[in-house]
């Protein structure tokens, strides 16, 4: 019976039986039959013309009672196909802070839009060696020592210092860099793939005013972390620190008043970022990752140039 009504609503879209026919490839004998016998139980459903068919009162009933059905069946068919076939599965390498802000809260309408694709995400920002980690698409710093088939440019990030609202020392804030030696210091260490974290951080100083170097200096750190992201969490719950971090990522909590800027009129460096790849010819799949990471990341984010 559910066959017999599914193939009614079919008629009625399609508005004859020798269209029917030849969209589904059944004799159209057997369409005649088959709704012939919905009609016995329901009553007459259709009116037949030489220009092709359309619905009586009752047939009409029929039709606004299952249509849903047909279309909520017809959608997981398709959901079933997708999933029965073999997904192409892209390896992404992304620092964790981009993703946090901007690409995590994006993906999910992604792959809800490319059921075909199987995405596996590795959070790092670091060096990347596509050919011994098996990694399709990286977001990666600076100029890396591997060359690229494809390496483009998205921007650079201006590094900040900051406090929470309520830093243990608020009424010794430094007015100068040099004073920030009196202060504890939250370090951030470039990761590498020996994991070389460095306790003394030498840190470059400019002028938000021209964007000058101004000053170069070390500074100790009894606690020290490979990702700006871990250090924002440590802050949160904190107010011993005084630490760095993108400016970017801290703009909504510099506007609640969460986070405060320390020494507002210098910049501690910028790093840039490329989205990079081995190969020049991508395929429909890498290209649509490619496509969808670099237009999330260059439409989402403000960058300093």
């Amino acid at each position: 019976m559910v066959d017999e009504i599914f193939l009614f609503i079919d008629l009625v879209d399609t508005g004859s039986f020798s269209k029917l026919s030849d969209k589904l490839d059944i004799n159209q004998t057997t369409i005649t039959r088959k709704i012939q016998a919905l009609e016995q139980q329901f009553g007459t459903l259709l009116i037949r013309t030489p220009q092709g068919v359309r619905t009586t009162v009752t047939g009409k009933n029929l039709y606004d009672s299952f249509i849903d059905e047909r279309k909520s069946f017809d959608r997981k068919l398709t959901l079933f196909n997708k999933k029965s076939t073999t997904t192409d599965s892209i390896t992404i390498l992304i620092p964790l802070w981009i993703a946090y802000h901007v690409v995590n809260v994006m993906i999910p309408k992604f792959t809800e839009e490319n059921p075909d694709i199987s995405l596996k995400i590795i959070y790092g920002d670091r060096d990347v060696d596509f050919i011994k980690e098996n990694i399709d698409i990286a977001v990666v710093t600076g100029e890396q020592k591997q060359s690229f088939q494809i390496m483009k440019y998205l921007g650079q990030y201006k590094n900040v210092f900051y406090c929470r609202n309520d830093y243990a020392k608020i009424d010794q804030l430094p007015k100068t860099p040099a004073e920030l030696s009196s202060h504890t210091f939250l370090g951030y260490c470039y990761d590498t793939k020996e994991h070389k974290i460095d306790a003394t951080h030498q840190i470059n100083i400019f002028s938000e005013a021209d964007n000058k170097l101004v000053d170069t200096f070390s500074i100790d750190s009894n606690l020290t972390v490979s990702m700006y992201t871990g250090a924002s969490q440590i802050m949160l719950n904190s107010n011993r620190y005084i630490a760095l971090d993108y400016e970017f990522a801290l703009t909504a909590k510099f506007a609640s008043g969460q986070f405060l800027r320390v020494l507002p009129e210098f910049y501690a460096g910028t790093r840039e970022y490329y989205i990079t790849l081995p190969e020049r010819k991508l395929s429909e799949t890498k290209q649509k990752v490619y496509n969808f990471l670099v237009d999330a990341v260059t439409k989402e984010m403000t960058f300093k140039k």
